[in-house]
């Protein structure tokens, strides 16, 4: 259980990582607010870090 919150918090950083690579100390207020994501395409990067991981 505790691996696949780790996927998930690693997928939703992932996804928003350009953002937080331009940003300066908004990136904090970022963080804190996420915004809004595809569940789908959330977990489907979550899994798609484990299969990559397995290997």
């Amino acid at each position: 259980m505790a691996e696949t919150l780790l996927r998930v918090c690693c997928a939703m950083l992932i996804l928003i990582c350009w953002r937080l690579l331009v940003g300066d100390v908004s990136n904090l207020n970022l963080l804190q607010n996420y915004p809004s994501a595809n569940i789908s395409h959330l977990l489907y990067v979550a899994n798609k870090s484990r299969s990559q991981g397995a290997g």
